[in-house]
């Protein structure tokens, strides 16, 4: 049982790591990033710096706003989640459920709201691979891009007239990837270009979006400052640890406006076709500042960077802080208490089915019976 008041005094023992004052390095920042702002020479330094930190590439000026406006064109957005249920070490049935929520919402003279879903469940014998959360996680963000390139297996068609954006919530970079080992890593990265590729040819917009993001690659730009362009024989830029993008985004991004579009640089770039390499610009939809990020062969199209823009702004207002679209196909995706326990009822019907028992260890038994 948690202990509650020894769980406060933990929190408030920590309380200075988890909610340290940043005003001071605020202050710095927003002193140094005007200054690079100003810098005509700042590319170029950027350029020639010596330093393992990640920076983006752009080509406008880096302080630019564009304003969006309200929406008042028809469009249509495609959001799609997804949800799982891990194998368990304790269950002589090794098997996963990944479940997929499609929500489509479209907007004009013919509003409609259309939902559906997709379980599909995976075993050991079901991939080359091992299987372990790593190849569930990377497998549910298979399953996602499939669903959006497959949409009229969820009664979607995608000839209708007006502007489609599918959104998916989190990253369109691969990071996840990083920690896999060679075999895993190749099957995935093969895939997913496969799927994205699909979606080009389709002509379809997709965008993803993150809620509170933590990535610093502007905040990067400060650092090298920091320490005069050579981060290898300086340790300045630790002066603002606790500072990220959407801070920096805030100084120059007034409410109802995005960045301009910036090109994402880590190493993981050769990873993808050309034409799917990502890139992102920062929207401030008022309650919070989102990341919004975009293959390539979208972010190079203005019209279509702030018609999406657009669109994910106006479902940011109706969602009340957060796209509407994704917290609908979140709540379809989701798998919860109940259903685990009607997925594990039917795992176990088929094995009696099959003149199998289904066996439990002995530890999930106990906790199942402490109702834990």
């Amino acid at each position: 049982m948690l202990d509650h008041a020894k769980v406060m005094k933990a929190l408030q023992e920590q309380s200075n790591k988890l909610f340290a004052p940043i005003d001071d390095e605020l202050d710095l920042v927003r002193i140094i990033w005007h200054a690079l702002v100003k810098d005509p020479d700042l590319r170029t330094k950027i350029k020639n710096a010596t330093t393992h930190l990640l920076v983006p590439g752009w080509q406008e000026q880096i302080d630019k706003a564009y304003p969006i406006d309200v929406q008042t064109e028809p469009y249509r957005v495609i959001g799609i989640d997804g949800s799982q249920i891990y194998p368990d070490r304790h269950q002589n049935a090794s098997c996963a459920l990944i479940n997929i929520g499609v929500v489509e919402l479209e907007y004009g003279q013919s509003s409609r709201a259309h939902v559906a879903t997709q379980p599909s469940v995976l075993t050991d014998n079901s991939h080359e691979l091992s299987f372990t959360e790593d190849l569930v996680n990377a497998r549910r963000q298979e399953f996602e891009l499939q669903a959006a390139t497959d949409l009229a297996s969820f009664g979607i068609s995608i000839d209708r007239g007006g502007r489609t954006l599918i959104l998916f919530d989190g990253s369109l970079i691969f990071w996840h990837l990083q920690s896999y080992d060679e075999a895993m890593k190749t099957f995935f990265i093969d895939a997913y270009n496969k799927l994205l590729m699909k979606l080009y040819g389709q002509g379809i917009w997709a965008a993803w979006y993150i809620s509170l993001p933590k990535s610093k690659e502007l905040v990067n730009l400060v650092r090298l400052a920091l320490c005069d362009y050579n981060t290898d024989s300086c340790e300045a830029f630790n002066k603002v640890d606790h500072i990220v993008d959407s801070h920096i985004a805030s100084f120059f991004l007034p409410p109802m406006s995005r960045s301009i579009v910036f090109e994402h640089r880590s190493p993981v770039i050769d990873w993808y076709e050309p034409l799917l390499r990502p890139h992102f610009f920062y929207l401030n939809g008022e309650d919070e500042i989102g990341r919004i990020e975009l293959p390539s062969w979208i972010a190079n199209d203005q019209q279509a960077v702030q018609s999406i823009a657009q669109i994910v702004l106006d479902q940011i207002k109706k969602g009340f802080g957060y796209p509407v679209s994704l917290a609908e196909a979140h709540e379809q995706a989701v798998v919860k208490g109940p259903d685990r326990d009607f997925f594990y009822h039917i795992l176990t019907r088929c094995g009696m089915n099959h003149g199998r028992s289904f066996s439990i260890s002995q530890k999930s038994a106990k906790k199942r019976r402490m109702n834990v």
